[in-house]
């Protein structure tokens, strides 16, 4: 069966044109001017007040050190079109930022502290896998009994969670063989941010009290002492 390529949405477009731009000019820069852009704008592990901006560039930046890693980025671009496309057609534009946002975020939080406490085992972290594990987590949490089918590499449909645990796998050995834990340490981070954003999209929500419900009997009508002593009847007023 032939899949079906979901149809790109606005924002799921300019975030590629932005990747896409950025990988382009990290190129021209690196391979032709000798400009070191990636030490720039990827995030150097531990805190480093100094370079704050990296923050909001590290996730921008394609980490390349030999040809096949190109290959590997423009996949996860693709990877990154596909279900993030289909997430914000579900969740609409200010759910998919706020995703984004959170993947940013708690993709470097853990590196930047474990970079900190033992700089000797974290490098430097680059690169927009966050916001694919991130989605992940997120799809995991909402959809458990969901399946998952990555037809490219022929994997049959599996359980969300399943995916979450063969992605964290892949980056756990490849940190054993680089040497570098910065992507399994970003990888849990996104994953953990992702669960959390859905757990709190999905919280219980407190609607406004139901405003009790009016005894049978005349509307807008209540009963009051009144009249003479000779009167044995009750007065109603509006």
């Amino acid at each position: 069966m032939q899949p079906q390529f979901p149809p790109i949405t606005p924002t799921v477009r300019t975030l590629l044109v932005v990747l896409a731009v950025f990988f382009l000019g990290q190129t021209m820069a690196e391979g032709l001017l000798g400009i070191p852009l990636t030490s720039w704008a990827a995030l150097t592990p531990g805190v480093h007040v100094e370079l704050a901006w990296q923050w909001a560039t590290y996730w921008l930046v394609a980490i390349v050190s030999r040809p096949s890693d190109v290959f590997w980025h423009l996949t996860l671009l693709f990877a990154i079109y596909w279900v993030l496309s289909m997430f914000e057609a579900e969740q609409g534009r200010s759910r998919l930022l706020a995703l984004i946002g959170v993947a940013v975020v708690t993709g470097a939080l853990p590196v930047m502290i474990l970079g900190a406490v033992m700089p000797s085992i974290v490098g430097m972290l680059g690169g927009p896998s966050v916001l694919v594990i991130a989605w992940l987590g997120a799809f995991a949490a909402m959809r458990p009994d969901a399946r998952v089918g990555v037809w490219i590499v022929a994997i049959p449909p599996i359980s969300p969670w399943t995916m979450v645990g063969i992605t964290l796998l892949i980056e756990a050995l490849q940190a054993a063989w680089t040497h570098n834990a910065s992507g399994i340490v970003s990888a849990l981070g996104a994953t953990a941010g992702g669960v959390a954003f859905a757990r709190y999209v999905n919280r219980p929500r407190r609607g406004k009290p139901t405003p009790p419900k009016k005894k049978p009997g005349r509307p807008n009508l209540k009963l009051i002492e009144g009249g003479a002593e000779s009167d044995d009847k009750p007065r109603w007023l509006n």
